[in-house]
């Protein structure tokens, strides 16, 4: 059953990565006003999968989705002082454009990161499923 589920969430992990390769694309022909209406769209949508996410982790019952709801808001608080903090290094730096490109570079060192992570814990999920299965069939 739990690599159905991964199954299900990795395709949505495709659609997304392939949204984000178009968007990329999209930014290199897009004029700068059209760019920030998008800026202001994905923020929007960040807010929204944000929200949503935390509500659902919040209606479920299982301790781990508590742990994990508290865990989510604190690394929100904390996201949230980062990029206050890093606004004002980039607002003082003498290369802003560089120090924006950076810090992209690196979310998506991170991102990709996460996603090794995602697949470490789906891999753990389904032996944890197996072995479930296979005790299952060794009491029946």
């Amino acid at each position: 059953m739990s690599h159905e589920i991964m199954s299900v969430k990795l395709c949505e992990l495709d659609e997304r990565i392939a949204r984000l390769h178009s968007r990329v694309r999209l930014t290199e022909t897009t004029d700068t006003a059209a760019l920030r209406r998008e800026v202001k769209s994905l923020e929007r949508q960040c807010a929204e999968t944000a929200l949503t996410l935390g509500q659902k982790l919040s209606y479920t019952r299982s301790a781990i989705a508590g742990e994990l709801c508290e865990t989510y808001e604190t690394a929100e608080n904390r996201m949230d002082g980062m990029r206050r903090r890093l606004a004002g290094i980039i607002a003082r730096s003498e290369a802003p454009a560089e120090e924006e490109t950076l810090l992209a570079e690196y979310a998506l060192d991170f991102a990709l990161l996460a996603a090794d992570r995602a697949l470490l814990l789906s891999m753990k999920a389904i032996c944890a499923q197996r072995d479930a299965e296979r005790e299952e069939r060794k009491l029946s």
